[in-house]
């Protein structure tokens, strides 16, 4: 019959329409890659909703004709069927796409790494977005963007208040308290001792045993830790980094670790880590110099020695190191040596060494 056909085209139809919905996310998907606009889109988010769209409204048909031949249905059922419609329906034109809009561009925004973009895409125009749809309705992931556009925005306070309500969410992690840390630690005039508690809740939240993702917790607290002169405990998440990331570190992890344990009195393996970063950065006169300082401080004079002179034979202008090498040598009754080395460090500037060539 006539009704038959057009019921066989209405459905063959639908496979336009979806074809149609998959072409729109390939063009979504694949201008985002080639132009590198750093969109974080799902491939197939259209195509999927417009597919279930289509089988709830096949679904609602039959019920309706199942109902009009006299078949009982739950009416449970109906309604199930139904809210799921109109929740797809909400979602695809409403709060969802607002969020998907505003989360488009944030990802433009950031992947432009300072450049000049579109002058019309703004944060402000993100948030703006963002914060009708959680005026509707307020998700967590709606929240954890917006900490995310004011964190970008250098609004560091309204980012700590977007992911502190986050990790009284359902959406807590390890990587939302991380957030709130970050967030906490550039506000104006706050105290690390919170933003290391912040970074304890993060942490106790990682999976055991620690892998390279877990790394990035433990450096910032063991940063947090030197901060507040809690050696110790810097040093013990200085090593908990370093095994996470199976020792692949550069030589500024081991000047930094070394800073710590040389504040613990661990001599020996400030010694050690020392070594390794100017066996790393050979042509840093700084980390020579910091040799120099803890041979220097284990009086181990000979080894200072050659370590200052490798630092000002790095940098011949290098008047601390001067000054370093010349204090080294009066201790061992080299006084003209050491005077030399001081009037160097003097004629390049270091206004400290005046008091040293007084005691000479």
């Amino acid at each position: 019959s006539r009704i038959g056909i057009v019921g066989i085209i209405k459905k063959l139809c639908y496979l336009f329409i979806v074809a149609a919905a998959i072409s729109f996310d390939f063009i979504i998907y694949y201008t985002s890659l080639s132009l590198n606009l750093g969109i974080n889109y799902e491939p197939y988010f259209f195509c999927t909703l417009v597919t279930v769209w289509l089988i709830i409204n096949e679904l609602i048909s039959i019920l309706e004709n199942l109902i009009k031949i006299g078949v009982p249905v739950p009416k449970f059922m109906e309604k199930a069927i139904l809210a799921a419609k109109n929740k797809i329906e909400k979602t695809t034109n409403k709060e969802e796409a607002k969020f998907q809009v505003a989360k488009t561009i944030y990802g433009y925004l950031v992947s432009l790494n300072g450049k000049e973009g579109f002058a019309e895409w703004t944060y402000d125009k993100a948030l703006n977005i963002l914060r009708e749809a959680i005026k509707v309705n307020d998700q967590p992931v709606y929240t954890q963007l917006e900490g995310d556009i004011l964190f970008a925005k250098k609004d560091y306070s309204g980012a700590y208040a977007s992911y502190d309500k986050l990790n009284k969410s359902a959406l807590v992690s390890s990587g939302t308290f991380y957030s709130a840390a970050k967030a906490k630690q550039l506000m104006e005039g706050s105290d690390i001792n919170e933003v290391i508690a912040l970074m304890d809740s993060a942490i106790v939240r990682l999976n055991k045993p620690y892998l390279s993702d877990a790394a990035p917790y433990f450096f910032e607290r063991a940063e947090l830790y030197a901060q507040v002169k809690k050696y110790r405990e810097a040093v013990l998440d200085y090593n908990t980094f370093y095994n996470a990331v199976n020792g692949d570190v550069n030589a500024l992890f081991y000047y930094q670790r070394e800073q710590s344990e040389m504040q613990c009195r661990m001599y020996q393996q400030a010694l050690d880590d020392i070594n390794k970063a100017v066996e790393l950065s050979a042509d840093d006169e700084n980390l020579w110099a910091e040799k120099g300082i803890v041979h220097l401080r284990v009086n181990q004079l000979d080894e200072a020695i050659k370590a200052f002179e490798k630092a000002i034979s790095i940098n011949a202008d290098y008047a601390a190191g001067y000054r370093m090498l010349g204090y080294c040598q009066s201790l061992k009754k080299m006084k003209k040596e050491a005077k030399a080395n001081y009037e160097k460090a003097k004629a390049l500037g270091d206004t400290v060494v005046d008091q040293l060539l007084e005691k000479l």
